[in-house]
């Protein structure tokens, strides 16, 4: 497998979907606005992180109003993908008075999982850093991700919150894993997940991603679904009956289940559900209706 011309060719059908999402009613213009969402760009030396993107709902500046917060990972399969995916999901979430960022990470070949992850710390403590700038609500914070980003939602939260039991994979980060980083999620929402990295969807990216014998390794075990399962807060799980990792949400719901974690299965019937949909196409009836469900879910409603 040539691994660049994958990626090239994933990026090419991401990029043509940004192209053919609608365009937000957002501002770029002043640190937030009463009558539209503000999007920033938030960018730090190139050590410190790469771009984020905030989404800042709507209000009056000065007024000293706190906002829920929202951190979203945006998938590609690893190998692709970008903050603007999920524009649209940003901005809708800042409607619902959500206060969003989305972290750049950087993309397989360029890096590998651990430096993914890598990037993913360091963006957290930049939020951890500037949320509150931006009128965040630090008690009520929730992590989402799409694809491949709800597996990097999963190993970065337990990583932040189970050292020990993630101590083989933390040994394999480009630094240690920053006490600032340690942001509190209330809950997290995993949509059209990729969790299964020893699958056979993920086998042929996996000597990129990881390293080619990695099952022989002292991490393997941190990388299993069964193991991080057990780390979760409560989970929203967003399927449909046209997701191709349908069988990686039923995994996990069945591991939470077991755990007796809170958690709730969100399914779209829809035959015309795309990849990834609630993240990349909120504008949709069905994709509304599991971004609401999501919100209700973190909200205990």
């Amino acid at each position: 497998m040539n691994i660049n011309q994958y990626a090239l060719r994933k990026e090419r059908s991401l990029q043509k979907i940004i192209k053919n999402q609608p365009k937000p009613n957002i501002t770029a213009i002043g640190v937030c606005s009463e009558t539209q969402v503000t999007h920033h760009i938030i960018t730090k030396r190139s050590d410190e992180c790469l771009p984020i993107s905030a989404f800042v709902p709507k209000h009056k500046e000065g007024d000293g109003k706190k906002f829920p917060v929202i951190i979203d990972i945006y998938g590609g399969n690893f190998v692709a993908g970008r903050s603007a995916l999920n524009t649209n999901f940003g901005a809708w979430c800042a409607e619902q008075g959500y206060l969003t960022f989305i972290p750049e990470y950087t993309p397989v070949p360029e890096t590998n999982l651990f430096g993914q992850l890598g990037d993913l710390l360091k963006a957290f403590v930049v939020i951890h850093r500037c949320a509150e700038r931006y009128g965040a609500d630090m008690s009520r914070m929730y992590l989402v991700g799409d694809g491949a980003g709800a597996a990097l939602a999963c190993l970065v939260y337990a990583l932040l919150w189970n050292p020990v039991s993630m101590q083989h994979l933390e040994d394999e980060l480009p630094f240690d894993v920053p006490q600032e980083a340690k942001l509190t999620f209330k809950a997290v929402c995993l949509q059209n997940s990729i969790l299964d990295l020893s699958s056979r969807k993920i086998s042929a990216i996996a000597p990129y991603l990881i390293e080619k014998d990695w099952k022989k390794t002292s991490y393997a075990e941190c990388l299993s679904l069964k193991t991080y399962a057990k780390m979760l807060p409560p989970c929203f799980l967003v399927t449909s009956i046209t997701d191709a990792h349908k069988r990686d949400t039923n995994q996990l719901a069945w591991q939470l289940k077991l755990k007796g974690t809170r958690y709730s299965v969100h399914s779209a019937n829809n035959l015309f559900a795309k990849e990834s949909f609630a993240a990349r196409h909120p504008e949709t009836q069905y994709s509304q209706a599991a971004n609401t469900a999501m919100l209700a879910f973190f909200e205990n409603k």
